[in-house]
């Protein structure tokens, strides 16, 4: 879904897994009219963190420069990250990210 939003959008760069600045490209110029707003939803975040863990804050600081960006323009983008275990991604955008936690049920 993420890839045909994705196509209609000039980009300076190459899309590329590792490039951030095609990303960034990609995100900034989303068309997200006609919509309250976009999540873009990663799950298992703990393993693209485990992997590179400078790649996946850089991941997380571009979602959060575009979600700027959005709400100056009146819209919605935000990026929900599930991992099983509370990572230290540090400040994002001036902000420290919030985890949410499901205790278990007795």
């Amino acid at each position: 879904m993420l890839l045909e939003l994705l196509e209609p959008i000039p980009a300076r760069y190459d899309y590329a897994v590792g490039n951030l600045d095609a990303t960034m490209d990609a995100l900034r110029y989303l068309d997200l009219s006609g919509h309250a707003g976009w999540a873009l939803v990663i799950r298992r975040f703990d393993e693209t963190f485990a992997a590179d863990p400078e790649w996946a804050r850089g991941l997380c600081e571009v979602v959060t420069r575009a979600s700027y960006e959005h709400l100056l323009r009146g819209g919605r983008f935000l990026m929900l990250v599930q991992s099983p275990v509370e990572l230290s991604i540090g400040v994002l955008g001036g902000e420290e990210p919030t985890w949410f936690t499901r205790e278990p049920h007795p």
